[in-house]
């Protein structure tokens, strides 16, 4: 929160400052009377610091959609509704964020969606599918038009010839934990010359992705004595 009144900053600062103590989800949105109690806190100008809350709230808007091609900032009802006899509230779309965009940024995004989504846990999708939504509401055409962003024409995806097998999402879910959290794992583990599978205690360190296909590595102690 700003240490004084938003009022008694210059615009330019007012608008950032607004920006920082608007609420991030529908739920916790505010009206122009609650935002006047951080914004503005002299009685003797209240109408007049209201009046420039308005104008800031528009102009706010009008930054986020000429910079950021973005309609974070919303209001309800929305902008181009009649608002009369009603109270209007406001918030920021909660995926939203000032982000530096370059050429690496929505080449990474793009490719960590295309190649390596299936295999993450739902909610780092979801991350993802944000991010990318956000990634093209800003100046997209502008990345497809740079150097960077002409490789994805030349870029071909081929059908695998090595078919990856169906792997249970409660699976994935342990192999994900044990690795966000260090904890050892106990797999069925089989060699392809072997009639049986083995049970083998191990220490996951990682996956990776080669094709379409996803490995497990780790540590497999072959003693007592291993240091953990």
């Amino acid at each position: 929160m700003p240490a004084h009144s938003i009022a008694s900053y210059t615009k330019s600062a007012r608008l950032f400052a607004l920006y920082q103590s608007l609420p991030r989800s529908e739920a916790d949105a505010v009206s122009l009377t609650e935002l006047m109690q951080t914004y503005g806190s002299n009685p003797d100008h209240f109408t007049n610091e209201r009046k420039n809350l308005e104008n800031d709230l528009t102009g706010l808007n009008q930054i986020f959609n000429d910079v950021f091609y973005s309609n974070a900032l919303i209001r309800v009802p929305a902008w181009d509704q009649n608002i009369s006899g009603k109270t209007a509230r406001f918030y920021i779309e909660a995926s939203f964020s000032i982000d530096v965009l370059n050429e690496q940024t929505v080449f990474f995004w793009e490719m960590l969606d295309k190649y390596t989504a299936n295999y993450l846990p739902v909610s780092f999708k979801q991350e993802i599918a944000d991010k990318l939504t956000q990634l093209r509401r800003q100046d997209k055409d502008k990345f497809h038009q740079s150097p960077l962003g002409q490789w994805q024409d030349h870029l071909i995806t081929l059908p695998s010839i090595v078919q990856a097998p169906t792997l249970d999402s409660d699976v994935l879910e342990s192999i994900h934990q044990a690795l966000l959290q260090n904890r050892q794992l106990r797999i069925s583990y089989q060699n392809k010359w072997e009639e049986k599978p083995v049970q083998r205690m191990v220490y996951p360190k990682g996956l990776i992705f080669i094709d379409n296909m996803v490995y497990l590595t780790g540590f497999n102690p072959t003693d007592d004595h291993i240091n953990d």
